[in-house]
């Protein structure tokens, strides 16, 4: 009976230690996402960055250490929030969903300075923002989401896919100079519908003229009429 005790209080102690290790190592551990914002007309170049929390690091380092067929995973990461997780594959974003595009870098996807299973990493991720063609190479103002794809490989990560989704709206959106030819009055109406709306009212108010001469015409064209003449209105 006290070697069952003995034994059990052993194995507790075993599981106590491996926890706590693996919490210090998830803990310790640094996952660091490095996105490059490009200007197309002048090639230069901007970046920007985002760690990933502490529960997250938890569940990837899990995948990377302690999962015997480890799969790759998804890191969702949302630039207008400040926020990142780890989603299903299900409700991951596609190829050829509208306004998506691939952000996969020039340079090393994934470089570690360590292990995470031995030692404590520090891991990046680095990602080229497609979105972005304007000179702030710190914004992300038609950048919707990103997707990077991660395969745990030898105590470190292998990005396998990179998808990033543009707001097709704010990139299709009129320029500064459309916006103001084509601006609104103090109600609210574009100069086209007030344009409209008067050229309307001086075409009603030109049938309402002629349409006005007309019936002077007839009506004087009536009282020249024999039948209607009288001796100062008719000449004999």
């Amino acid at each position: 009976m006290c070697c069952r005790v003995k034994a059990g209080m052993l194995l507790a102690a075993v599981v106590l230690l491996t926890l706590s290790i693996v919490s210090v190592n998830c803990q310790l551990s640094l996952l660091t996402f490095k996105f490059t914002h490009k200007d197309a007309k002048t090639k230069s170049e901007g970046t920007t960055e985002m760690k990933l929390d502490d529960t997250n690091m938890n569940l990837v380092q899990n995948k990377v250490c302690f999962v015997a067929e480890p799969h790759r995973f998804i890191v969702r990461i949302n630039p207008v929030l400040d926020t990142m997780e780890i989603i299903p594959r299900s409700i991951a974003l596609q190829n050829n969903t509208d306004g998506v595009r691939s952000c996969l870098p020039n340079k090393m996807a994934v470089t570690c300075s360590a292990s995470m299973c031995l030692d404590v990493s520090e891991c990046t991720v680095n990602a080229m923002v497609s979105c972005e063609e304007d000179s702030d190479l710190t914004s992300w103002e038609t950048t919707q989401m990103m997707e990077i794809s991660l395969r745990p490989a030898s105590g470190g990560l292998i990005m396998t896919a990179c998808l990033e989704r543009c707001d097709d709206s704010v990139k299709a959106g009129p320029s500064d100079s459309d916006a103001s030819d084509q601006g609104s009055d103090d109600h609210g109406l574009s100069r086209v519908a007030t344009g409209l709306i008067i050229a309307g009212a001086i075409l009603v108010g030109a049938l309402m003229v002629i349409g006005m001469v007309v019936w002077k015409i007839r009506d004087s064209n009536s009282q020249m009429h024999p039948r209607n003449c009288h001796k100062l209105t008719c000449a004999k």
